[in-house]
């Protein structure tokens, strides 16, 4: 007899709210219609905070599930502060999530990059898609579980890199760190101010590439970045530069002349 195979969990981060407002109306509304549904045809099943019958502590409950289950799918309507906070510790044990917002509703800068879903609940057209949409999110983030990129994820895998006795290895890390920093500012703008579409899509490859140097440099404590490793990472970071000094002239951020040489000098004398 061919053994059962074993039901994957999901759990789901939302803003569940009170008795009777709009806010649980809707979150239990998507919750039983559309996404434990969707999630079982993909072979998971979706669990809420309120759904654990367990004795105990429901906060370490909820944590439990939030760091061990297979897929996250978290809800950044109304920038709900526990949704955030459990999506910290997910992005801290760098799991794959899955993320959603109400149709019109601004994404956070933090997480003004990552892929999001959007959704008009009281939209049929729109639920459908949604629905489309969440298991194609499904899918792709299960391809390869391990590669979950996320700006607490960017600073875990720098973090070796920080304490090399390698002047080089060191100073790539230090610029990361320069060139995260401005980017918040940017982002942070993004959300209110007019950029243009192509700036907007430059913007996201650019945090793209900020993630893909991260990548390329995670290395473990004691090890050694090869050359190839090192090239790969001086071309995302010349990009970047470049997007950077655009882009902050567009948004209003002043760039710092001194700052800008400084990080290209070191990038060209990287290359001999």
């Amino acid at each position: 007899m061919a053994e059962k195979k074993e039901e994957k969990t999901c759990f789901v981060i939302a803003p569940i709210g009170d008795e009777g407002t709009h806010i649980r109306k809707r979150s239990e509304q998507l919750l039983k219609y559309v996404i434990k549904p969707t999630m079982k045809e993909c072979g998971y099943l979706a669990i809420r905070a309120d759904d654990i019958e367990k004795p105990g502590i429901i906060t370490s409950q909820i944590i439990q599930h939030v760091m061990d289950d297979d897929l996250v799918v978290a809800d950044l309507t109304d920038q709900n502060p526990n949704v955030f906070y459990e999506l910290a510790i997910r992005h801290f044990v760098k799991k794959p999530v899955v993320q959603f917002i109400e149709s019109g509703q601004h994404i956070p800068f933090d997480v003004y990059t990552t892929r999001t879903i959007h959704v008009n609940h009281l939209d049929w057209d729109s639920v459908a898609e949604f629905k489309k949409e969440l298991v194609k999110h499904t899918r792709s983030v299960e391809v390869d579980p391990t590669a979950v990129d996320n700006p607490i994820s960017v600073a875990v895998n720098l973090g070796p890199l920080l304490k090399s006795e390698k002047p080089l290895e060191r100073s790539i890390a230090e610029i990361m760190h320069t060139l995260q920093t401005i980017r918040y500012d940017i982002a942070e703008r993004a959300i209110s101010s007019p950029y243009s579409e192509s700036s907007r899509r430059a913007i996201s490859e650019m945090f793209i590439a900020l993630y893909d140097i991260a990548y390329i440099l995670a290395i473990e404590e004691g090890e050694e970045l090869t050359r190839e490793q090192l090239e790969r990472a001086l071309d995302h970071l010349e990009y970047i530069v470049n997007r950077l000094r655009v882009l902050a002239l567009e948004s209003g951020i002043p760039p710092e002349a001194r700052l800008w040489q400084d990080v290209m000098a070191r990038l060209r004398r990287y290359r001999h």
